[in-house]
């Protein structure tokens, strides 16, 4: 469980990777106590839009990051 909290290049804690894990628990928390109701459906859709296009951006900035470090390396 190590890796959820720490940066993997430089093995400490990572204040980015906290406060997404404070931030996606506050709006899981939020969303499963207020979608019980069946009206509601539209917001868990917003959550998982928001949540999945952040893991999403994410991925992509650090595959165009990888990539800008290794082209200026050459």
């Amino acid at each position: 469980m190590k890796f959820l909290f720490t940066d993997s290049h430089t093995g400490k804690l990572s204040s980015s990777k906290i406060w997404t894990h404070i931030s996606y628990s506050v709006a899981t928390y939020v969303v499963i106590k207020s979608v019980n109701d069946a009206t509601n459906w539209e917001m868990l859709l917003v959550y998982m839009a928001v949540v999945g296009g952040s893991e999403i951006a994410k991925k992509i900035l650090t595959v165009s990051m990888g990539n800008q470090k290794s082209e200026n390396k050459e």
